[in-house]
């Protein structure tokens, strides 16, 4: 019996490790692609200045980045924005 309990919290367990060594891992991981660097970093440093997606959905951006900008989610931006803000005052 306490062979199968143990069989049981060693999936979970692995899982959490795994999870906490890639966290820890992309701390030291500065994404320098060319999808991040084009129009998920515009993406959040407006957000973090000045723009609500939610309240402004359709605000017009250069031409290159004017669709990928506004038709991509945004729910990382948001928590990449709100880390960020407070560099930016």
């Amino acid at each position: 019996m306490e062979l199968l309990v143990r069989r049981r919290y060693w999936p979970p367990c692995l899982a959490v490790s795994v999870m906490a060594l890639a966290l820890a891992m992309s701390a030291f991981y500065f994404d320098l692609s060319w999808d991040g660097q084009w129009y998920h970093q515009v993406g959040i440093y407006t957000i973090a200045r000045d723009w609500n997606p939610l309240t402004e959905p359709l605000r017009d951006f250069t031409p290159q980045l004017h669709s990928s900008v506004r038709h991509f989610a945004k729910g990382p931006w948001y928590v990449a924005a709100a880390i960020m803000k407070p560099r930016l005052l």
